[in-house]
């Protein structure tokens, strides 16, 4: 098989990573953010045809219609299938990773989220995990309030910014960012709001703040990291609904029967069981490093400020340091 050429790996990188958008689309895409590379429309264009094994008669026919034919995998001919199955992605290479949750700019709490990046240098963390709920984006949501001004809105995604170019500068390793409901709320907006914008990558909360030119990677809210053997995600996916239970790493194992942490309940917690070989599951929740009372719920008596780091074995095992953060002092214990 031949070696794939620069282009060519590109070119099936966009194809994968956007799969629902059309060649014309990705066309454009690839030439405004590759001029140098994708000079000419039609070569570009081609190339895209080419990898995706699309022709003009496959344009042309039904995309159902062109998977029906029978074969070895499929001898009754069935239409293909678009069901979904979960997503682990492991996180490559980490020994120390660091997990903050629940920042929630404009409304982080400077102290707290200090002490945890500094607890992160002290301890020589390689791999920072964002776990969701990085920005507010209350503007992006049914919250009552008073609308914010367009400046405003534009301020908050530069914090976002800065802080981002803060973590790459001064920690030197790889970034991940776990979709939590508050930056899905961008989504939901455009799809509500804006639904011409809303297949249109450009509009994605991950483009708006150039994540990829940064080097973070983004991750799909249904997408489970993988520290080791830990599974990592932000958490509004499984402890759903009005009420979060009142202690949300035992409303996790109630959930799932095996080990997970999580974010969004902004509580640190731990509840553990073993099973009938005496094997123990443990599942976490971890605290928040924003205000303990935002504009939309200022009477919230429950959460607690609160950050992670994950200790990663050669064998996959690893350690959790769940870790609260005292409001009035910023001790972490």
């Amino acid at each position: 098989m031949a070696k794939l050429s620069k282009k060519g790996k590109i070119v099936r990188e966009y194809l994968s990573q956007y799969p629902g958008s059309s060649i014309r689309t990705l066309t454009q895409l690839l030439m405004e953010r590759y001029p140098s590379i994708f000079v000419n429309y039609n070569t570009t264009r081609s190339m895209l045809n080419a990898h995706s094994g699309r022709t003009k008669a496959d344009i042309r026919l039904n995309p159902i219609e062109t998977k029906r034919h029978q074969s070895r995998e499929n001898p009754f001919g069935l239409p293909e299938s678009r069901a979904k199955s979960r997503k682990f992605v492991k996180i490559e290479k980490a020994k120390r990773v660091l997990w903050l949750s629940d920042i929630h700019f404009p409304n982080q709490d400077n102290d707290a989220l200090t002490a945890a990046l500094q607890y992160g240098l002290d301890h020589k963390i390689d791999c920072i995990v964002l776990g969701g709920d990085i920005l507010d984006n209350e503007p992006f949501t049914s919250h009552d309030g008073p609308p914010p001004l367009y400046s405003e809105v534009r301020q908050w995604f530069e914090m976002v910014d800065q802080f981002l170019d803060m973590l790459i500068d001064r920690f030197k390793c790889p970034i991940h960012w776990i979709e939590g409901n508050h930056d899905n709320w961008y989504k939901r907006y455009l799809m509500k709001k804006a639904p011409a914008l809303f297949h249109d990558e450009y509009y994605t909360l991950s483009s708006r703040l150039k994540l990829r030119e940064k080097g973070v990677v983004w991750y799909d809210q249904n997408v489970v990291l993988m520290a080791g053997k830990l599974p990592i995600t932000h958490g509004h996916m499984i402890v759903r609904g009005i009420f979060s239970p009142v202690n949300p790493a035992r409303g996790v194992f109630t959930r799932l029967k095996g080990p997970m942490l999580i974010g969004h309940c902004h509580q640190t917690s731990e509840h553990s069981e073993s099973t009938l070989d005496n094997q123990i599951i443990t599942t976490y929740s971890t605290g928040c490093l924003c205000t303990l009372a935002p504009d939309y719920d200022p009477m919230n008596v429950k959460h607690n400020q609160g950050f992670a780091m994950i200790e990663v074995h050669e064998n996959g095992n690893y350690r959790v340091h769940n870790k609260r953060i005292d409001y009035a002092t910023k001790e972490i214990y």
